[in-house]
């Protein structure tokens, strides 16, 4: 969610599933120990602020215009062909 709303983000483990992150500068991954916990929270650079490896957040939107826009068709056809009569 921090990616998303773009809050910085300090991970406190040793490994995470969501690499691109790390790799964009958008999630800094420090650990479990304290020292490292504290230099990654006083030395986090916001990497990419505009990195949008997941879409642009509308997929949603898409896939139901595109529903939308196919029923429509469907039964534009069905009225055509004197579906009604």
């Amino acid at each position: 969610e921090a990616f998303f709303f773009r809050v910085p983000c300090v991970t406190l483990r040793k490994e995470t599933e969501w690499i691109d992150t790390v790799e964009a500068g958008c999630n800094m991954l420090v650990g479990t120990e304290i020292d490292k916990i504290i230099e990654g929270v006083f030395t986090y650079e916001q990497g990419k602020r505009n990195y949008f490896p997941y879409g642009d957040g509308k997929a949603a939107k898409k896939v139901v215009e595109k529903l939308f826009t196919e029923f429509k068709k469907k039964n534009e056809k069905r009225l055509n062909n004197n579906f009604y009569s």
